[in-house]
């Protein structure tokens, strides 16, 4: 809540708006429907461990560019660097992997 709020703020005063941007909300999960449900696929099967592999690859690359620079770029306003960062950078890792196994 805190974090939100302080983002909230920090929108509001880079851009210049007179009247307090509308509440973030957390997001939650919803089951999934009955019609779309023979299309739904578990990432972390062996089979997809190739796509897996392409799109861990495409979150480094860009939790890296991120980093190193589009968050210190004239004119961008990041409320919370180093949230941001911690969250980006969660991109570079297979989130199929165990955690405790990371560097």
């Amino acid at each position: 809540k805190e974090w939100a709020d302080k983002s909230r703020r920090d929108m509001q005063d880079s851009r210049g708006l007179e009247h307090d941007p509308p509440p973030l909300y957390h997001h939650e999960s919803k089951p999934i429907r009955e019609e779309v449900e023979d299309f739904v696929i578990d990432i972390c099967d062996d089979e997809h461990a190739m796509v897996r592999g392409e799109l861990v690859k495409a979150g480094k690359e860009a939790y890296l560019w991120l980093r190193d620079y589009f968050v210190d770029s004239p004119g961008v306003v990041v409320s919370n660097k180093a949230h941001f960062l911690e969250l980006a950078e969660r991109w570079q890792y297979d989130p199929c992997e165990r955690t405790d196994a990371r560097p």
